[in-house]
């Protein structure tokens, strides 16, 4: 029941949605919000990251679970998520929207992208798949400009990436690329947080890219919520 503008190409796109998040900030801080923690996902990490660029005072704090430095693998996500017109993949629920919603196409798709096989529990990748909702044309090409550059932010920073997530890692987190000293994960500060008074990673074993719907996730919450109270 939430408004679908019906350009999903010019007017739903990453930066619409970047400043949409830096309005609703802007209003906490002006309501007399004293702190906040900002806790996103995937593409509500990179978000996040890129308002903590633009705008360093947003937020006090960085929660960001499915995210890293590294976006090489991408292409297979999306190519794996086969995804074709949310009108013909769920007609009962978007058979209204144009052609520029999309969302995947089959489940063997969506859990492709999100799972780690067999850790998960069945009824919650039923639950996910029954509840998923589409994303634009818009976005999807427009995602590159939220990144480039190296955040400003100062303040505490915990990044949340299971050890098999596909998009950011591709399914191997925990490796040293080529060259380098520090794990995917790690290079996340030198990279996107140089400035980040406190970075933090934590990555849990056998977690695929939906963190928060493996069997880790209970260990994974307990794991976010002590690192919140130590900051």
């Amino acid at each position: 029941m939430s408004e679908h503008p019906s350009d999903g190409f010019r007017a739903v796109q990453a930066p619409t949605d970047l400043a949409i998040l830096e309005q609703i900030a802007s209003m906490l801080r002006s309501s007399g919000v004293h702190k906040i923690v900002g806790v996103g996902h995937s593409y509500g990490s990179e978000q996040l990251a890129a308002l903590s660029g633009k705008n360093t005072s947003a937020v006090d704090a960085l929660v960001l679970t499915g995210f890293s430095a590294n976006m090489s693998s991408v292409g297979v996500f999306t190519a794996g998520g086969l995804y074709s017109r949310a009108a013909d993949v769920m007609p009962s629920s978007f058979g209204m929207l144009p052609g520029s919603y999309v969302m995947t196409g089959l489940p063997q798709g969506n859990q492709f992208q999100f799972f780690y096989y067999p850790y998960f529990d069945e009824a919650a990748f039923a639950q996910a798949r029954m509840s998923e909702q589409p994303a634009t044309l818009g976005v999807f090409s427009t995602m590159s400009v939220l990144g480039g550059s190296p955040s400003n932010f100062t303040g505490p920073v915990h990044v949340v990436t299971g050890d098999k997530d596909l998009p950011f890692c591709g399914a191997q987190c925990n490796i040293v690329p080529a060259g380098m000293n520090k794990t995917i994960l790690e290079l996340t500060q030198p990279m996107v947080f140089p400035m980040s008074s406190n970075f933090s990673i934590y990555s849990p074993a056998n977690t695929g890219h939906g963190v928060n719907l493996h069997l880790s996730a209970p260990d994974t919450y307990r794991e976010i919520m002590a690192w919140l109270a130590s900051v």
